[in-house]
């Protein structure tokens, strides 16, 4: 038996194999329902990040009013000296 001839065959229904995994595997990983899957599941997450981020600078917004205010009414009860 030609062992060369076997290797030959066995190395190119080898290769069609690997070809064909290949292309089936970018098919699925790259078809328009995953990547619509990618794109929704991108979304949420650009919309969580940002109410968080919105909830955070409300939340610095009160802090600064509430010390403005302070400053202020402080500024206000403060007695004012002249010395002559």
């Amino acid at each position: 038996m030609n062992w060369e001839l076997v290797k030959w065959v066995a190395g190119i229904l080898l290769t069609a194999g690997a070809i064909k995994f290949v292309f089936t595997a970018f098919r699925s990983i790259f078809s328009k329902e995953n990547f619509e899957d990618i794109l929704d599941a991108v979304g949420e997450k650009c919309s969580e990040g940002a109410e968080a981020t919105g909830n955070f600078v409300k939340k610095k917004m009160v802090e600064h009013k509430k010390k403005a205010q302070i400053k202020k009414a402080e500024k206000q009860n403060k007695p004012i000296v002249y010395i002559r």
